[in-house]
């Protein structure tokens, strides 16, 4: 009829997004920063918060909410409150029902304005550029935030790395109090111009929550790491060992190292090895690994009684 469309080609920027989302951060990063996590599709937002159960979170991660209803958008807003953090991963809001993609969008999802576009691909990598930032305790000053390239001969090698369009904040234009931690690397060159990792504290409508945008679609273990260390979230272990963790149980699995270092509990309890059958201690809240090599642990935190006549 006359008119005139573009198509943007969205499976291979698809791929790495999925790939640095879902095996990267969720699979290969959750899993394995110290600390559990419960996972949830946006419509358990409203269910968690009229059970009462949201106020437990301190951290919330929004691993790809890229489109979103008007509805889900009020899901997100009861998230937003409760001293929490929120952290948000590329694109959150792009789209929208009705509406053409639009950088606007994301700075209204994540509360940090100056959200722009670039119209290109790239493989995406931000190097943090203020080391003394408690997010960034322990990181090498230079740390970059850039996922793993598909290894050669990997089955999704062909589609490559890249990922567009690109998202960034001007940090002309966001708000004064938006702290930039980190900026995109394009071609090589730091771009101070297109910040890629910002935090804010945001205070509205009576409700005070921190707000930590990364357009790179990538966290690492010992960022998560360390945004849980700051939301107040308890830390099992300062390692990158696979850990889950409950009220009763809590799972380690080690790589090529053993585990030599201290298991910290939230509250002191006895502990009891499962695998080993035998009370590791009567009561404590600091417990002495000694987990070889590639090996699984499991201990029952409680008075192990109850729990060996259930088993037995």
């Amino acid at each position: 009829h006359g008119e005139t469309h573009t198509a943007q080609d969205i499976f291979p920027p698809a791929l790495a997004l999925n790939i640095s989302l879902g095996r990267l951060t969720l699979l290969e990063g959750l899993e394995n920063f110290g600390a559990p996590f419960d996972l949830y599709n946006l419509a358990d937002l409203p269910l968690l918060q009229q059970a009462g159960k949201l106020a437990q979170y301190k951290l919330c991660l929004f691993l790809n909410p890229f489109y979103l209803t008007a509805t889900e958008r009020g899901w997100l807003e009861l998230a937003k409150g409760g001293g929490r953090t929120l952290v948000w991963l590329y694109a959150p809001g792009l789209a929208q029902v009705g509406k053409p993609l639009a950088p606007e969008h994301v700075a209204q999802v994540t509360g940090i304005g100056g959200v722009k576009l670039l119209p290109q691909e790239a493989a995406p990598t931000c190097r943090m550029v203020a080391p003394a930032h408690p997010l960034l305790e322990g990181l090498p000053e230079g740390y970059e935030l850039a996922p793993r390239p598909f290894f050669p001969g990997a089955y999704w090698e062909r589609f490559g790395n890249q990922i567009g369009p690109l998202l960034y904040v001007d940090p002309q234009a966001t708000q004064p109090d938006t702290q930039v931690l980190g900026d995109w690397v394009l071609e090589g060159n730091l771009r101070t111009d297109m910040a890629a990792f910002c935090m804010r504290r945001v205070s509205e409508r009576g409700q005070q929550w921190t707000s930590v945008y990364s357009a790179v679609p990538y966290l690492s273990r010992e960022l998560l790491r360390n945004l849980a260390h700051a939301a107040g979230v308890h830390v099992y272990r300062e390692s990158n060992d696979v850990l889950f963790a409950d009220r009763y149980f809590v799972a380690i699995h080690t790589g090529q190292a053993p585990a030599k270092d201290v298991l910290r509990l939230p509250r002191p309890t006895p502990v009891y090895d499962v695998f080993a059958g035998k009370l590791l201690s009567p009561g404590t809240d600091r417990l002495p690994l000694d987990v070889p090599a590639y090996s699984t642990a499991l201990y029952y935190l409680g008075d192990p009684g109850p729990f060996k006549a259930a088993v037995e």
